[in-house]
C-alpha cells in the first residue's frame, strides 16, 4: 500500500533507549525494515544538537507527557514537529506543530508522509514558527513578567 511505497524514502531514528527498545527492534526485524531504523540507545545531552541537525522533521509520539522538554528543544531547533494531540502539548506548541491523534498509528503515518512531502520533497526551509514561540515563551522578559505577576498575586493575598 501507500505506507510501504513511502517507507523506502524514510529512515526512522529512535533516540533515547528505554524499556521498549528491544521490543521495537524485534518489530522492525519482523516488519522487514530493520535496515531503515536506527536506535541511539541512551545518549549525552550534547549529542542532541547533532541529532536535530541531521533530522528532516521530529516526531514526538508520547501518550503521557508532563511538560515536554524534548518537544520544546525540537521546536527551538527549527525542525518541523509532529506530536501527539495531548492538551498539555497543545498548550506548549499551540499552532506551531502538526498534531496526530495520540495512539493512532495510521494518523501518525499520514502526518509523517505529509511532512515528508511538504518539507523534504519540496525543500521548504525549516519550520521556524516553533523556534519563535519557544523564544517568546522562555525569554527573560516572559520569565520576568511571570514572576512580577506571581509576586503581585501573592502580595494581594496578604
Amino acid at each position: 500500500g501507500t505506507d510501504m511505497y513511502h517507507a523506502k524514502d524514510f529512515v526512522l531514528f529512535i533516540a533515547g533507549g528505554g524499556e521498549l527498545e528491544s521490543e521495537i527492534r524485534q518489530l522492525a526485524v519482523t516488519k522487514g525494515v530493520a535496515d531503515k531504523v536506527i536506535f541511539t540507545g541512551e545518549f549525552e545531552d550534547e549529542d542532541k544538537v547533532k541529532f536535530y541537525s541531521a533530522f528532516d522533521f521530529f516526531v514526538f509520539p508520547t501518550l503521557a507527557e508532563g511538560f515536554g522538554l524534548v518537544l520544546i528543544e525540537a521546536m527551538y531547533s527549527g525542525l518541523p514537529v509532529i506530536c501527539s494531540d495531548l492538551e498539555v502539548l497543545k498548550e506548549v506548541a499551540a499552532d506551531t506543530v502538526t498534531y496526530f491523534r495520540a495512539g493512532d498509528s495510521s494518523d501518525l503515518s499520514e502526518k509523517m508522509i505529509e511532512a515528508y512531502e511538504k518539507y523534504v520533497n519540496n525543500e521548504q526551509g525549516p519550520h521556524l514558527q516553533g523556534n519563535k514561540r519557544v523564544s517568546e515563551m522562555f525569554s527573560i522578559e516572559s520569565f520576568t513578567n511571570s514572576y512580577v505577576s506571581l509576586y503581585e498575586r501573592l502580595m494581594k493575598k496578604k
